[in-house]
């Protein structure tokens, strides 16, 4: 298969990101330094996209996991799989305690 897996929305991202202006027309209290900031982060996520894209597609992108940990929190990942734990934990019990009550 060829990029393109997600229709390469990376590049939609990108273009967002290149769109957007410094500042907003509809209200006057929008930083420019808070949208600079945050057109970057764009940039960066568009970045991730793209090898997300290219590795699902089978054409590979070596720099993946970089990507992804560029745009994110050091501990994102980490309070992603507590979060994934304790909902996993909580479906468990609940499932412990249907079974006990069933027997």
């Amino acid at each position: 298969m060829s990029g393109g897996s997600y229709d390469y929305l990376s590049f939609k991202i990108d273009d967002m990101a290149d769109c957007i202006p410094l500042h907003s027309s509809c209200d006057n209290h929008v930083r420019a330094s808070l949208r600079a900031a945050f057109k970057k982060h764009l940039h960066l996520v568009a970045e991730a996209c793209h090898a997300i894209e290219w590795n699902d597609s089978g054409d590979g992108d070596d720099d993946e996991i970089a990507k992804i940990e560029a745009c994110l929190p050091r501990d994102a990942e980490l309070r992603a799989a507590i979060e994934e734990a304790e909902t996993t934990l909580a479906s468990l019990t609940a499932a412990i305690e249907r079974a006990r009550a069933a027997k």
